[in-house]
């Protein structure tokens, strides 16, 4: 057993402080031999296995970020925290492991996306009032994953989090006041996360937060180039989703020249890493012929991988495919159409919301349904996508399926007019032609 402990002692030395129980050795000749003898003696069993654990822990956020030069490796780190995980003999030690647990479930590294299960870890962690996980939770009730969306019960979480010593927890609320207009506290917010922030891919996440308020001149100078710096920093710390903004900076040209074909490679890069929203991306490539050629197989190909990841767009394009595919010398299968499009709304996606309606509207299933079009309409229209709001005007205009309403018809055009389709504008133009 003393072998043993030794032996552990010197594997675990370099245990970050993030977690419990970790020893900082130094060895000075003969004297730090006996003090290492010492402390060895002096471990009880519990403390040994509790380092161990941390350990494992410690091993899965190398695998896990691709620390000290190691290749990121999502499924290495998954098993180690889940050896930790599943080992550890006090709650004190598996609080950590299961925050980790949490937050790959919740965004997919190394497994599919799955929020029950990340809502699962991250409150057995938190149980523990672990701020990580007490953070992770929040971001579920901001997002709507796995749990109602509630704005406030996120806030709640954040300030617990922050008040608990996590850092990184002020990322969630620069989300708030983002979503507030309150820029400026965003910006003041996410440049605390990147100077004192000690998770990789968290501070990554506040860079590209930075990346966005710098593309979209919010709380600061509008300037592309400092945008392109930000999102360049994310990429250095091996987060994909950095990567993916990469691609879509190059594809729009932000602040380098506009470059589709470097675009895919950016797209590429972030898939081979599991992400969801770059295999939408390379769909899109291919579907347009945007830096590579137009395959309509291989745009079917990626949007089915993008929805298998969990990917809202994925899931709606990958029914758009399926609902239209004649015109692209591909299956067309309503029914798979709509499953796919039902997928992709259960994750709030506006658009497939829309998509769902018109199917109703137009009777793809073999019948009509203009009450069920009207309640996916009105579910697009309530997160402000512009064709929902088209699509109800001329309803109503027309009394197609339901009863004529001119005012309700004028009011859904303008609103539309407002958010930018060219559709409803002409709806309230006609209308205001026709005198009402």
């Amino acid at each position: 057993m003393k072998r043993k402990i030794l032996l552990l002692l010197v594997a675990v030395a370099s245990v970050s402080t993030l977690f419990t129980g970790c020893i900082n050795l130094e060895f000075d000749g003969e004297e730090s031999k006996n003090e290492q003898q010492q402390e060895e003696e002096e471990l009880t069993w519990e403390e040994a296995y509790q380092l161990e654990t941390d350990a494992l822990v410690q091993e899965g956020r190398v695998a896990l970020y691709g620390l000290d030069g190691a290749e990121l490796d999502f499924e290495k780190a998954l098993n180690r925290f889940e050896e930790a995980s599943n080992r550890s003999i006090t709650d004190e030690g598996g609080k950590v492991a299961d925050y980790y647990l949490g937050y790959m479930y919740e965004n997919g590294y190394g497994v599919i996306i799955d929020y029950e299960e990340a809502y699962e870890y991250y409150s057995a962690s938190a149980e523990c009032e672990y701020p990580f996980a007490i953070m992770g939770l929040g971001y579920l009730y901001y997002e709507g994953h796995g749990v109602e969306e509630d704005k406030d019960q996120a806030r709640e979480y954040f300030e617990r989090a922050i008040e608990l010593g996590c850092v990184e927890a002020n990322e969630g609320l620069a989300c708030l006041a983002y979503d507030e207009e309150d820029y400026e506290t965003a910006r003041e917010l996410v440049e605390k996360v990147i100077e004192e922030g000690t998770e990789p891919f968290l501070v990554a996440t506040a860079m590209t937060d930075m990346m966005i308020l710098y593309k979209n001149g919010k709380g600061v100078e509008q300037d592309n180039a400092k945008a392109y710096e930000w999102c360049q920093k994310a990429v250095e710390l091996k987060s994909r989703s950095a990567m993916n903004y990469m691609g879509i900076l190059y594809r729009n040209g932000v602040g380098v020249v506009e470059d589709h074909a470097e675009a895919v490679k950016w797209y590429k890069k972030a898939a081979e890493l599991g992400y969801g929203a770059a295999m939408n991306n390379l769909g899109n490539a291919y579907l347009y012929g945007s830096g590579v050629e137009v395959n309509y197989e291989l745009a079917e190909d990626w949007y089915k991988q993008a929805a298998d990841h969990m990917n809202p767009a994925g899931m709606r394009n990958f029914g758009y495919l399926r609902d239209f595919g004649n015109a692209y010398g591909l299956r067309q299968d309503y029914e798979s159409a709509v499953y796919w499009y039902e997928q992709a709304a259960r994750l709030g996606d506006a658009a497939a919301m829309n998509y769902l309606g018109l199917v109703y509207y137009e009777g793809k299933l073999g019948y009509q349904d203009f009450e069920l079009a009207l309640e996916y309409f009105m579910m697009a229209a309530q997160k402000d996508f512009a064709t929902a709001y088209s699509n109800m005007a001329f309803m109503y205009y027309k009394g197609s399926g339901v009863e004529k309403d001119i005012a309700l018809a004028k009011e859904y055009s303008q609103k539309g007019a407002e958010l930018g389709s060219e559709r409803a504008q002409e709806i309230l133009d006609e209308i205001n032609e026709a005198g009402y």
